[in-house]
C-alpha cells in the first residue's frame, strides 16, 4: 500500500506535473515557430542545412511530448523535463551559432530568445522543487559543458569564416587576374584588327587613288570654268555699274561746274565792285596827296618868303626849325617797338568792321550816309585801313577813325593766325593834341577763330 501510494501521485502533484508539462510545451512553441521561419548559414554534407535537420528534430520531439503521460511518474516526468531543458539549451546554442547575423539581429528573434530564457528559468525552478539540488547541479554542469562546446563551436565557426573569407579573396584575385588577362587579350586582338583594317584601307586607297586624282582634276577644271564665268559676269556688271556711275559723276560735275561758274561770276562782280571801291580810295588818296603837296608847296613858298623877310633873324629861325624837326622825330619814333607788326595794312591786316562813327565822318561819305538812313549794318569807312593800320610820317590831330560815344570796337583780320605776345596802340602826341580826353583809357583785345565778315 505504501509503495502504491508512492506510485500514485496526489491530485496536487498531478496538477503540478501537468503544469510543468504545459510550461515545457508553452516554452517550446515560440522556439519551434521561430526555427521554422529562420534560415541557417552553412549546409552540411548531403545538402541539408542545420535548420532543416533541427526543424525535423523539433517536429518529432513535439509529437513525442504530446504523447507522454505527464501524470504517470513524477520522477520520469522530471527526467523528461531535464532532457527537454538540455535539448532547449543545445537548441539555443545552435541558434546563436548558425543563425544569419542579419536575422539574428532581428528584434522579434531576440525578444523570443529572451522570453525563452525567462521561461527556462521558471521551469528550472519548478524542476528544482521536484528533483532536488543534485539534479540541478548536474543540469548546471551539463549547461556549462554545452556552453564550452558552444564557445568551441563558435571558435571553429570563426575559423571557418576566416578561411572562407580568405578563399573568397583568393577567388576574387584569381578572377581579377583572369579578367585582366582577358582584357589584355581583347585589346591585343582589337589592335591587330585595327592594323589589319588600316592596311586594307591603305590598299583600297592606293587602288582608287588614280580615280580620285581624275575626279579632282575634273572638279578643278569645272570650278575654274565656273570661276571664270562668274568673274566675267562680275566684270560686265562692274563695267556697267562704272559706266552708270561715270555718267552720274559727269552730270554731277557738270552741274557743280555750272554752279561754281555762277559762284565765281557772282564773286567776280563783287570783286570788281570792291576793286572799284579801292580804286576810288586810291584816287581819293592821290587827291589828298596832291592837296598835301600843294599845302607843302605853299608852306615852302611861305617859308622862303619868311626867310627872305627875316634874314637878319636866321640863327633864331634855324634854332626853331631844329627844335621842330626834333619834335617831329620824337613824335614819329615815340612808340616804335622795333618788332614785327602783323596788324599793318601793308602786312595783310584789314579792318572788317567797327562800331558806329562820329556824325562828322558819316556826313562826308555818301555810302555810309545811305546805309545809316536805311538802318543797315554799319559799313567799313573807306579810309579805315589807312587811319588805323597804316603808319603816318606826320601826325595830324583829327586825321583818324573817330568812333561815336565813349566806347567802341574795331574788328581787324590778320593775314595769318598768330600767337600774340605784345600789343601797341599808337595815338597822337600829347604836345600837339587838341584834347587828350579823346585818347583811349582802356583796351580789351579778343581773338576770333574766324572774321566777323
Amino acid at each position: 500500500e505504501q509503495v502504491v501510494e508512492q506510485q500514485q501521485p496526489t491530485d496536487q502533484e498531478q496538477e503540478k506535473d501537468t503544469t510543468v508539462g504545459g510550461s515545457i510545451l508553452e516554452l517550446m512553441s515560440p522556439a519551434v515557430n521561430t526555427i521554422r521561419t529562420l534560415r541557417f548559414a552553412t549546409p552540411f554534407s548531403g545538402g541539408r542545412t542545420p535548420g532543416a535537420i533541427l526543424r525535423g528534430t523539433i517536429d518529432s520531439f513535439t509529437q513525442r511530448m504530446e504523447g507522454v503521460d505527464m501524470v504517470s511518474s513524477p520522477q520520469g516526468n522530471s527526467i523528461t523535463m531535464l532532457a527537454v531543458l538540455v535539448f532547449l539549451l543545445a537548441l539555443t546554442g545552435t541558434l546563436v551559432f548558425y543563425v544569419e547575423p542579419a536575422k539574428f539581429q532581428d528584434g522579434d528573434v531576440l525578444q523570443q530568445i529572451a522570453d525563452m530564457d525567462a521561461r527556462l528559468s521558471t521551469v528550472v525552478g519548478q524542476v528544482d522543487e521536484l528533483t532536488g539540488n543534485t539534479a540541478v547541479e548536474k543540469l548546471r554542469k551539463d549547461i556549462l559543458a554545452l556552453s564550452e562546446q558552444k564557445k568551441a563551436d563558435e571558435k571553429d565557426a570563426s575559423s571557418r569564416r576566416e578561411q572562407l573569407n580568405k578563399s573568397i579573396l583568393a577567388k576574387l584575385e584569381e578572377g581579377e587576374k583572369m579578367f585582366l588577362a582577358q582584357v589584355a587579350k581583347e585589346e591585343e586582338w582589337s589592335l591587330s584588327q585595327s592594323k589589319s583594317q588600316e592596311a586594307v584601307f591603305l590598299e583600297h586607297l592606293a587602288k582608287h587613288q588614280k580615280s580620285v586624282d581624275t575626279f579632282l582634276a575634273a572638279e578643278n577644271e569645272k570650278l575654274a570654268s565656273q570661276t571664270q564665268t562668274q568673274l566675267k559676269a562680275f566684270a560686265d556688271a562692274s563695267s556697267a555699274q562704272l559706266s552708270k556711275q561715270q555718267s552720274t559723276f559727269d552730270e554731277t560735275f557738270k552741274s557743280q561746274s555750272l554752279e561754281l561758274s555762277k559762284f565765281i561770276k557772282k564773286h567776280e562782280d563783287a570783286f570788281t565792285a570792291q576793286k572799284k571801291v579801292h580804286d576810288d580810295q586810291f584816287k581819293l588818296e592821290n587827291q589828298e596827296l596832291a592837296v598835301v603837296k600843294n599845302q607843302y608847296a605853299g608852306a615852302e613858298a611861305e617859308l622862303k618868303k619868311l626867310v627872305t623877310m627875316n634874314r637878319g633873324n636866321l640863327p633864331d629861325i634855324e634854332g626853331m626849325l631844329n627844335e621842330n624837326v626834333e619834335h617831329a622825330l620824337d613824335s614819329i619814333f615815340a612808340d616804335h617797338t622795333y618788332m614785327p607788326d602783323y596788324a599793318l595794312y601793308s602786312a595783310g591786316g584789314r579792318v572788317v568792321a567797327h562800331s558806329s562813327l562820329h556824325p562828322s565822318q558819316t556826313t562826308t561819305n555818301a555810302a555810309l550816309k545811305l546805309a545809316q538812313r536805311l538802318g543797315l549794318r554799319s559799313s567799313v569807312h573807306p579810309h579805315a585801313n589807312k587811319w588805323v593800320l597804316s603808319p603816318m610820317m606826320a601826325e595830324m590831330p583829327g586825321d583818324c577813325l573817330a568812333l561815336n560815344g565813349t566806347s567802341g570796337h574795331i574788328d581787324i583780320r590778320l593775314r595769318t593766325p598768330i600767337l600774340p605776345t605784345h600789343f601797341t596802340l599808337e595815338h597822337v602826341h600829347k604836345s600837339i593834341a587838341f584834347n587828350m580826353q579823346s585818347a583811349p583809357k582802356g583796351l580789351l583785345v579778343e581773338g576770333w577763330s574766324s572774321p566777323a565778315t
